[in-house]
């Protein structure tokens, strides 16, 4: 925490350099450091507004959740009127590749529904909650709690005398922390406000903000492209000379990148696109020297030409998957299209590829399905967070008793409630774990009712089943199999340094075929000879939890018996070849 306010301080001590840049720039580009590392920027306003992306804007708005991104960011999309994310440094560190967001509103932004909408805590408050947390259970009853500080908790170094007058442009001299989202918010001026990702582990991106801010440097790698960012819907720019540094560091040169020497000798670059009834792209790199551009050119048409062909290949893959293919089909033959006619020329230290795609029919059709495919993807994406919930909550288990939950059994043995029910004091459900009566099965009046709702987190967001069933289930066996047991073994208690195969290479949680009340004991029972049915039978593929709680999806006809039997024990002893996770 300490070291928490004197980086913030330092970023309220050089308010100034932040809001008086050498150059003024449009849309909160002012605030992005020339010297930095890489940066994206996209003028919402106009995309929004743009008469050829009418239908995208409707389709957008169609999308179930489109209002989350207000609750989340505080802004409506309407209001928005630049977004740009940046990487000050090139990111090297734990943590460190999560960018700065620096939005700009259309007209000034209500400060204090803001602040409430993002859950921000000033230093003051923050201190005094981790206070109350930690030093107030031993203190004496009469005890009071420290004074609210006027200032910002900072060394005195760090603070702006009060009798300086603040710059119009100022940074707030109140930073605020989001707990929820783990940045730091600076509010710039009436229309700009800063997100930074901060730790106390990794202060990095915010130690290198501040670094920059308080050199104020007007000249940088990144400098051409911010000149021209407000001329155009996108602009993205970036350093390239961090890169190759560390590619030069690699022990042999990655073999993948051999054929594209020539290229990454690039020491930057900035691409711009524009949007209406036609949208232009255009890619300008630069390089040492005239012949380094010169040898560049032909790799990077060969480089456009390979990307076309493994589109082609992906396409392809996607085509019998809907919604993807009905979203990303049309999509991906007007960028095919647009690559295929791609220019690509050399002038002096600079190479420039451009192209441009038509939104005509092909594109309005990937917008029609861009709704459905959001829904898709959204679902899949709850799913796998679900999963790696329940996996946190497993391990969260066998920390606290020495071994993985199961079943609860009654007096005779009898299994009456599913492990599911032991984890949810894991989950935040403690609540509803108290109102039960653990000596009762799943199904007794006494505790249907109270089981009625169940957690969203054994939820398979892209799967529809019956009310109060899930698909979340573990493979289990009734006793100790010959030749490897799954993890959970009725009347064993099995830990994590019980998994011999390796907890990376064990299935805890898996998606199964057919769903079962989630309060109800007896997963999916496992045969060696007769493998249990995973997965959504429409998509052919499942979702699983490892027991290292990381979380993915496998095909079903991409992984043999021999492999899912391998997957399924915990202690079978074999050597598993699969390797197309």
């Amino acid at each position: 925490m300490r070291r928490l306010m004197i980086v913030v301080g330092g970023l309220v001590a050089a308010g100034v350099a932040v809001g008086q840049p050498p150059a003024k720039r449009a849309g909160g580009l002012d605030v992005v450091p020339a010297d930095g590392f890489a940066f994206v920027s996209v003028n919402v306003a106009k995309v929004w507004d743009t008469p050829a992306l009418k239908e995208l804007r409707d389709a957008l708005l169609k999308i179930d959740g489109a209002d989350e991104f207000e609750q989340e960011m505080g802004f409506a999309p309407a209001d928005l009127n630049r977004v740009t994310l940046l990487w000050p440094q090139f990111p090297v560190g734990f943590g460190s590749e999560d960018p700065m967001i620096i939005v700009t509103t259309r007209k000034p932004y209500d400060a204090e529904k803001l602040l409430k909408t993002l859950e921000a805590d000033t230093f003051d408050a923050l201190e005094r909650k981790r206070w109350a947390t930690k030093a107030a259970p031993s203190l004496p009853k009469k005890a009071e709690p420290p004074p609210v500080r006027k200032n910002s908790p900072v060394p005195t170094a760090f603070r702006r005398q009060r009798e300086e007058p603040a710059p119009a442009t100022d940074v707030s001299a109140e930073p605020y922390i989001l707990g929820r989202m783990r940045r730091v918010l600076l509010l710039i001026d009436p229309t700009t406000v800063v997100f930074i990702p901060f730790t106390e582990r990794n202060p990095t991106p915010l130690l290198a903000y501040l670094s920059q801010a308080l050199r104020k440097q007007a000249d940088g790698p990144l400098a051409a492209a911010l000149a021209v960012a407000d001329q155009h819907t996108a602009v993205a720019g970036i350093d390239f000379r961090p890169v190759r540094r560390q590619l030069d560091r690699e022990e042999p040169f990655p073999r993948d990148l051999v054929p594209f020497r020539s290229l990454l000798q690039m020491t930057g670059g900035f691409a711009t696109l524009d949007l209406d009834a036609k949208t232009g792209v255009t890619t300008t790199l630069r390089f040492p020297t005239a012949e380094d551009a010169t040898r560049a050119e032909p790799v990077l048409k060969t480089a456009i030409q390979m990307a076309v062909t493994e589109l082609g290949n992906f396409k392809k893959r996607i085509s019998t998957n809907e919604p993807q293919a009905a979203f990303g089909v049309p999509l991906l033959d007007a960028i095919l299209g647009a690559l295929d006619k791609a220019t690509v020329k050399a002038d002096d230290t600079r190479v420039t590829a451009a192209a441009s795609l038509e939104i005509g029919p092909t594109v309005a059709k990937a917008i029609a399905a861009l709704p459905e495919y959001v829904k898709f993807r959204n679902g899949q994406i709850r799913t796998l967070n679900n999963l790696k919930q329940i996996g946190i909550a497993l391990h969260a288990y066998d920390d606290t008793t020495g071994h993985f939950p199961q079943d609860i059994v009654d007096k005779a043995g009898k299994p009456i409630l599913s492990w599911r029910v032991q984890i949810l004091p894991y989950i935040e459900q403690d609540n509803l774990y108290r109102r039960l009566d653990l000596t009762k099965p799943w199904d007794d009046p006494a505790n249907a009712k109270v089981l009625a709702t169940m957690p969203k987190v054994f939820e398979v967001a892209d799967r529809t089943g019956k009310a109060g069933e899930t698909f979340f289930q573990m493979c289990a066996a009734d006793k100790q199999l010959p030749g490897g047991s799954p993890v959970l073994v009725a009347g064993q208690r099995r830990g994590m340094a019980n998994i011999s195969d390796g907890s990376s290479n064990t299935f805890g949680v898996v998606e199964a075929a057919t769903g079962v009340n989630w309060a109800k004991p007896g997963d999916l029972p496992f045969d060696p000879k007769k493998l249990p049915a995973l997965g959504d039978p429409k998509t052919g593929k499942f979702r699983v939890m490892m027991m290292d709680g990381s979380v993915g999806s496998f095909r079903r006809d991409k992984v043999s018996d021999v492999q899912l039997r391998a997957f399924i024990t915990a202690d079978g002893g074999e050597v598993n070849t699969y390797e197309d996770r």
